[in-house]
């Protein structure tokens, strides 16, 4: 919640005059600062353990969340999410960083991949291809509404025959699939276990881009959500407009599969519903 951590950093930094009472129980200010299976730190941030929940309680939940510790620090912990500006850099924006080249552009063939944001009032195409023995993503659009995606689309893979287009049909975009179908459009729908094996590439072998300022914002401010052993970029909890990340991710991912060959098209509409979670 942004406005909680907005009423957080006023509580901590009071003004004169402020009448605000906070109160917080938390084991830490951050997941690295803490072992989760320490009771000392289950009792400092639940005044009711021993009394209203017991020891066992609390156990049996960390076994149920040991593949989501975020969940469990967060939840159990009080240890927060902390927004970008409080983190500060992180692994991905220090290697986003190290990755600027002002000379890179993708070459054919590309993969194409596109994104729309929860309140579907913006959407980002990007496009992933080689730059020498590197990959480099560029983003192709990012505007306001959603209607401009599929004719942009359609100019795109006429011009460059892209390798594959890609995007994640359960999340928003997935309000776009009947008219690419109409379009004739191919889309590889992604996965959730290839959306998060996704993102962990993009972590882990950050491609080259050119410093596009909506790119660079996006993985400035972007949040993460737990998905069993891995995790996907938050659209809901993010500061900011992630539709150029998410793109971007899954662009990068369709670029480094073997092959790289568009093959499946848009399917059943009903398989796609948005997820309330993203």
């Amino acid at each position: 919640s942004s406005h909680l951590h907005a009423v957080r950093r006023r509580a901590l930094q009071p003004a004169s005059g402020d009448r605000l009472a906070y109160l917080e129980w938390s084991a830490a200010e951050t997941i690295d600062e803490v072992d989760l299976d320490d009771r000392d730190a289950w009792y400092r941030s639940n005044p009711a353990l021993g009394l209203r929940i017991d020891e066992d309680f609390v156990a049996n939940e960390r076994r149920t969340l040991s593949g989501s510790p975020e969940v469990f620090a967060r939840e159990r912990l009080g240890i927060p999410d902390r927004p970008a500006d409080e983190i500060g850099e992180t692994t991905i924006t220090a290697a986003w960083r190290d990755r600027v080249d002002q000379t890179a552009a993708p070459a054919d063939p590309i993969c194409l991949a596109f994104d729309v944001t929860p309140e579907h009032d913006r959407a980002s195409i990007v496009a992933c291809g080689a730059h020498g023995d590197s990959a480099v993503v560029e983003l192709i659009a990012n505007e306001p509404g959603t209607g401009w995606v599929v004719s942009r689309l359609a100019g795109i893979i006429e011009r460059h025959r892209p390798a594959m287009v890609v995007a994640d049909l359960r999340g928003p975009a997935g309000s776009l699939a009947a008219e690419l179908t109409t379009a004739g459009i191919d889309v590889r729908a992604v996965t959730p276990a290839e959306h998060g094996q996704a993102c962990g590439l993009f972590q882990e072998n950050t491609p080259l881009h050119r410093g596009q300022p909506a790119l660079s914002s996006a993985v400035a401010g972007a949040a993460r959500r737990p998905m069993g052993d891995t995790w996907l970029w938050s659209r809901r909890s993010s500061k900011v407009d992630i539709s150029p990340l998410v793109a971007a991710t899954l662009a990068h991912w369709a670029h480094r599969q073997p092959g790289a060959v568009a093959s499946a098209g848009v399917v059943n509409l009903a398989d796609f519903l948005e997820d309330d979670d993203e």
